[in-house]
């Protein structure tokens, strides 16, 4: 097949690497793939040299912008619409939200047989915290109208998880009939290579004895991490010798740095900004924090449960048809760093109980939750629909 991915910005972050993994995957099985994105610039980093390392064809349109700019935004479909024009695909698989309005239009509109969308969360949920949208309710209306315009445009429209798609059809932005869920996934060599002992992996990583807590995520006010930091500083007061590494950037960053020079957290909370070693950081940790006020999967989850790092994540989204309480992972409320803190607690003072739970999770995430599996019933989307289409 002829494909084409599109994503708003290629930044460090779940969405970007769900994209990247999956046009790996597509371009290996011998389809003729190309990645359009908008130019990736900020402090979290972006991907587009490991998209060009992996040889994959990109295309950089350079007015497509994450903010709204209505001249940008023509301008961007127009780039969009000649790189159509210039090349037939048969399917265009939008992602994110910018990059799927644009996309589903414009591939529509360009006679593009197949189009998909993968949302990957939205603002509209009540813990959705994006700046410039859940803030303004006017801002947040207009999103609301066009989104759900575009979801008409899609043949197909794909879910993370169950909630997702319930979610979705509950605020009527996509259509039952046209719903598939496809969980993420892993990287496949990630569970069959050998994961790096714990002292091994503090040296190679650079982190002293702990025990040492990690957030892993964009530094973003929709990840939770000032929840955390609270939450780590009632942990410091039971356990001052624990530490908290920080991995990844963004926005948030001076904010936090200056809740990390103030006691309690003064000298224990190290960060180590946006990471390629990543799966030595999983195994250097003791347990991984995510305190996301929402998250539709929560990639940094199965990463960590597939390097046997024990879990503590917010009930929100769709981190529950990830994390089993109690059997593979704890899981708290959003918002609440008391009972945030009580999990970190728990899992550092049994650390032998939250081993077996990490074994459990390490298991399950091999057998539901791969870069292959993901890749498998995401090209039997295309392919199903595509001969669907085609018998029409």
């Amino acid at each position: 097949m002829r494909i084409l991915e599109i994503i708003t910005r290629l930044v460090r972050g779940g969405a970007a690497t769900h994209v990247l993994a999956l046009s790996r995957a597509l371009a290996a099985r011998g389809h003729d793939l190309l990645l359009v994105s908008g130019p990736s610039f900020g402090p979290e980093g972006t991907l587009e040299a490991e998209v060009r390392a992996a040889g994959i064809a990109l295309e950089i349109l350079p007015d497509l912008v994450r903010d709204a700019d209505p001249l940008r935004d023509l301008l961007a479909a127009a780039t969009l619409h000649r790189t159509l024009a210039r090349r037939r695909f048969d399917v265009v698989h939008s992602h994110t939200s910018k990059a799927g309005v644009l996309g589903r239009w414009i591939a529509r509109a360009s006679g593009v047989p197949v189009v998909v969308h993968s949302p990957h969360g939205h603002v509209f949920e009540e813990n959705a915290r994006i700046p410039g949208v859940s803030d303004q309710p006017a801002m947040r209306a207009l999103f609301y109208v066009i989104e759900r315009l575009s979801s008409r445009i899609a043949h197909r429209t794909i879910a993370l998880t169950g909630s997702e798609r319930a979610a979705l059809i509950r605020l009527r932005l996509a259509l039952p009939d046209r719903l598939v869920v496809v969980p993420n996934g892993v990287s496949d060599h990630w569970l069959t290579q050998p994961v790096m002992d714990r002292p091994a992996a503090r040296v190679r990583v650079g982190l002293p004895p702990g025990p040492w807590v990690g957030l892993v995520g964009r530094l973003a006010g929709e990840k939770g991490h000032t929840v955390a930091f609270e939450a780590f500083a009632a942990v410091a007061r039971a356990r001052p010798d624990a530490r908290l590494a920080v991995v990844g950037d963004g926005p948030l960053r001076p904010f936090l740095e200056q809740l990390a020079a103030a006691p309690p957290l003064a000298g224990r909370v190290r960060f180590l900004g946006s990471r390629a070693d990543v799966r030595d950081v999983y195994a250097a940790l003791d347990l991984l924090v995510q305190a996301s006020h929402y998250e539709a999967f929560g990639l940094a989850i199965l990463e960590a449960m597939a390097c046997g790092c024990p879990v503590v994540a917010t009930a929100v989204g769709g981190v529950p048809e990830v994390v089993e309480h109690g059997a593979t992972g704890l899981l708290v409320p959003p918002a609440d760093p008391t009972a945030l803190a009580s999990a970190i607690l728990a899992v550092l003072e049994d650390p032998a109980a939250a081993a077996d739970r990490a074994r459990v999770a390490q298991t399950q995430v091999a057998r539901r939750f791969t870069v292959s599996q993901m890749a498998d019933r995401i090209e039997a989307v295309y392919r199903e629909t595509l001969d669907r289409r085609g018998s029409t």
